[in-house]
């Protein structure tokens, strides 16, 4: 009998070493055969205007709650900063101890997140969420026709506007005004619009007064953005038409000039001039020495690819590669070569490589795209700039090796 007792109370003492040993192994205390967490990731999204906040957390080595101050009543508010206290579990096998101070990371935080030593509570702190939406008044109403080229690809209105993000723009000016504004590739997303990476954007042509700022050279439309009426103060001030605005380091800081005017039209890769079926040049006789060699008209430059020339002075036109010209017309000529100027130019203009000489055929000043006729122009620099002179004079006649 005395055999039995102490038997059992063996067993017993057995039963609670077991328990004690499993319990150990349950906690973060590293038994030897746990593993330190080398997951320094959390996968928790940042705080955004409107969105509902996560509450927990998971990776392959821990689980996570998630609390947010201040505390969030339903999804997150306007223009607030707030903070995540990440409080992390090891998932079996896994142990806390060994894990660095600030050892873990949360993406989107606006400074980098805290943890003590072995521990799994963790801090991260988020920038303010976005501004609240400005309610498009039921009366509000414009509409930008969009072009690729002279194809129009269709029409943005204040409907395409209505249920897409926001962004506030603040101007430098001393009154610090704020304009909502609108990505400019989700304006034409909704609107249905598809468009090039690259774009012009053109200016209303009732703008008063000629400004460089008319014209707005968007060179990566996707941080472009189309802002629509200034908030001031409540009531919100609503002004007549909406803006393009490019920054180009995407920053979503203006001056008021950049949203000073409006727009009724984009133009994206803007469209070639087009030779019209009446335009004609005197024909350009090609000479080598004495020999006529070929003659150049109208008809040999209507297919060859256009070149967008600018002078010093702002100035555009259309002109082709004289390389081009010349073989469309079925001349061959020597590399080197002289042009001789119309019987009414006092100075010819000396071509010192053929290959970097162009043709202008016309001028572009605006959108409608203006004729400069009746003869065709020179230039010779190579550069794609040049000074209005250098265009002045027309030519009838090329004279290569005179």
């Amino acid at each position: 009998m005395k055999n039995t007792i102490r038997m059992f109370g063996i067993i017993a003492m057995s039963a609670v070493i077991v328990l004690s040993m499993a319990a150990c192994g349950d906690d973060n205390n590293n038994n030897g055969s746990d593993v330190q967490i080398n997951v320094a990731a959390i996968p928790v999204a940042a705080p955004a205007r409107g969105s509902v906040p996560v509450t927990t957390t998971e990776t392959t080595q821990y689980t996570g709650a998630v609390a947010w101050s201040p505390a969030v009543s339903g999804t997150f508010a306007a223009e607030t900063a707030y903070t995540a206290t990440i409080t992390l579990t090891p998932k079996k096998g896994f142990t806390l101890q060994g894990v660095a101070a600030n050892f873990f990371t949360v993406a989107g935080a606006s400074t980098p997140a805290t943890n003590s030593a072995n521990s799994g509570v963790v801090t991260a702190e988020f920038p303010a969420t976005g501004a609240a939406p400005w309610t498009i008044p039921a009366d509000y109403d414009f509409s930008i026709e969009v072009f690729n080229g002279a194809v129009s690809l269709g029409v943005i209105d204040v409907s395409a506007l209505k249920n897409l993000e926001q962004v506030t723009f603040t101007t430098t000016s001393a009154s610090a005004r704020k304009y909502p504004g609108y990505l400019l590739t989700d304006v034409l997303e909704a609107a249905g619009i598809s468009i090039p990476a690259y774009s012009k954007a053109e200016a209303r042509p009732t703008a008063p007064v000629p400004d460089p700022d008319d014209v707005t050279d968007i060179a990566n439309i996707t941080q472009a953005y189309m802002v629509l009426a200034r908030i001031d103060t409540n009531p919100i001030e609503t002004n007549l038409y909406p803006r393009i605005i490019a920054e180009t380091d995407g920053t979503f800081f203006t001056t008021n000039g950049a949203v000073r005017r409006g727009f009724e039209k984009l133009v994206f890769t803007p469209a070639e001039w087009e030779i019209p079926a009446d335009y004609e040049f005197n024909n350009i006789e090609v000479f080598n020495g004495t020999n006529s060699i070929g003659v150049i008209d109208v008809d040999a430059i209507k297919y060859i690819k256009q070149e967008k020339l600018i002078a010093t002075s702002g100035r555009e036109y259309a002109g082709y590669l004289l390389t081009d010209v010349l073989y469309a017309a079925g001349v061959s000529v020597p590399v080197h070569s002289k042009v001789e100027a119309r019987p009414t130019d006092p100075t010819p203009t000396n071509i010192e490589d053929i290959e970097k000489a162009y043709l202008i055929v016309a001028r572009i000043d605006t959108g409608n795209l203006t004729e400069y006729k009746p003869v065709a122009r020179m230039i010779t620099d190579g550069t794609g700039e040049f000074s209005q002179g250098q265009v002045m004079q027309g030519f009838e006649k090329l004279v290569f090796n005179p």
